[in-house]
């Protein structure tokens, strides 16, 4: 029993442990410093570390950055493990890895680490690339110390593994590839929705758990939070006593209440959402539920809207447990995730403005501030792809019956 997203279904697959994993390490600050250790002893890799605090912490880069080029950096040293390649035999020759070795590399980048199922395309090109960047700065310590008769053939041997780099790199960031994530179809949408609500036969859900997870749902569905948005979410920034019930998106770096070794984190705008219908329905629903002292015994302490099965601060892992449980169960939900329903909710968002005949700049423009984008973001484009591909689609083909009559 997985208690921690609440389900009622073990998971029996077994998949290939990766050699090297992303962990964190809470400072005296609060500051969480994402470390990549060897699985099976938790060294961290002194390396890795080094090159962090030079590229990254220095310059200021955000612990999530940092965490997300560690995961790039952890595939990629699990990769030369399992091929059994020796990356400084391999740096310190100048042969770096061949065409087909970072082919090989770019379709991991692509796969989840836990090997279930495939990452968007432009998640894997930022694993591949952060890789290859770690690659080339370990790199830069032995060109430095080099004798200058073999400086020619080493900076000769760093452009053509760049060339190498450029060609082998996953594509499709501006195509239309399966791996692309969008959003649900139709029957899934209601699929999702009937399937959530804590009374149906068809919840997979504990009951204790069920009003939790239907207000998680329907927050990522109706107005695409990301999941540390709404794993960061305080008691205090929902103000259901408002009319209408406004829900504050707040950007907390090194909040001094969270306990989590991983800290949920606000990305980019902090913003006011306006609660209403279903969402708000739930929300106010898992409250009530939240305040029972005899399922949630920590709950009253609690900084934060969702807890776990204690009543403690939620963790992003058991939020992702939410959605992995669904897809167990319901396999037809396809990638169902937050993000998904993130792209989801901007779908439909594009969709039905286009049938009110809203305006489009303000379309834009309000679509990024719903999301948390800055200003000039160019981010609604990209999740809002399957819209404008079922519209150019639909103008072709209503262009050739034109033809045709």
């Amino acid at each position: 029993m997985d208690m921690t997203s609440g389900s009622t279904k073990s998971r029996g697959q077994t998949v290939k442990s990766a050699s090297y994993v992303v962990t964190d390490f809470k400072l005296a600050s609060g500051e969480a410093m994402p470390l990549v250790v060897r699985r099976q002893t938790r060294v961290p890799d002194a390396y890795v570390l080094r090159y962090l605090i030079v590229t990254h912490r220095t310059p200021g880069s955000s612990s999530n950055t940092m965490r997300n080029v560690c995961q790039g950096i952890a595939v990629g040293l699990s990769y030369l493990e399992e091929q059994a390649i020796d990356l400084m035999e391999r740096l310190t020759s100048g042969l770096f890895l061949s065409r087909d070795e970072l082919a090989t590399f770019s379709n991991r980048c692509l796969t989840r680490v836990n090997g279930r199922g495939a990452v968007v395309t432009q998640y894997a090109k930022r694993r591949f690339l952060d890789f290859a960047e770690y690659l080339l700065w370990r790199f830069e310590a032995i060109a430095h110390r080099a004798a200058q008769s073999d400086l020619k053939f080493l900076n000769d041997q760093r452009s053509g593994f760049r060339k190498r780099v450029k060609s082998q790199c996953p594509k499709g960031s501006a195509g239309a590839l399966q791996r692309d994530r969008l959003g649900l179809t139709d029957e899934q949408r209601n699929l999702l929705l009937e399937v959530i609500k804590p009374d149906s036969p068809r919840n997979p859900f504990l009951a204790k758990f069920r009003r939790r997870n239907q207000a998680v749902i329907l927050l990522h569905y109706r107005y695409g939070l990301r999941a540390g948005e709404l794993a960061g979410l305080h008691r205090s920034d929902y103000r259901n006593h408002e009319q209408p019930a406004q829900l504050f998106v707040h950007i907390r770096h090194h909040d001094p209440v969270d306990r989590r070794n991983i800290p949920p984190r606000a990305k980019t705008r902090a913003r006011m959402l306006e609660i209403s219908g279903d969402a708000k329905a739930a929300l106010d629903s898992w409250l009530g539920h939240r305040a029972d002292r005899s399922e949630f015994p920590l709950a009253r302490k609690s900084h934060f809207v969702f807890v776990n099965d204690e009543g403690a601060e939620i963790s992003l892992r058991a939020a992702f447990g939410i959605f992995e449980h669904l897809r167990d169960v319901y396999p037809e939900l396809g990638s169902l995730g937050s993000h998904v329903l993130r792209h989801d909710m901007n779908e439909r968002y594009v969709a039905d403005g286009e049938e009110f005949g809203w305006d489009p700049e303000q379309m834009l423009e309000d679509q990024r501030y719903i999301n948390g984008w800055a200003e000039d973001s160019q981010m609604p484009q990209l999740y809002s792809k399957a819209t404008i591909r079922n519209r150019a689609n639909r103008r072709i083909f209503e262009l050739q019956q034109k033809l045709v009559s």
